[in-house]
């Protein structure tokens, strides 16, 4: 993790973005464990299901 001090206002709304992401994401794959109850998580991939 980067100081708080040395990044700029940009580069702090990117890293607090990007912690958010990460965060909702574990959310999904630990918590609700949606790959594993609905195929249509795969679909956000690009899965293709006429493959």
């Amino acid at each position: 993790m980067f100081d708080q001090n040395s990044l700029n206002a940009s580069e702090r709304f990117e890293q607090r973005y990007l912690l958010s992401r990460i965060d909702t994401d574990l959310f999904w794959l630990e918590r609700a464990q949606l790959p594993f109850t609905n195929p249509a998580f795969y679909l956000n991939s690009g899965l293709d299901p006429g493959v």
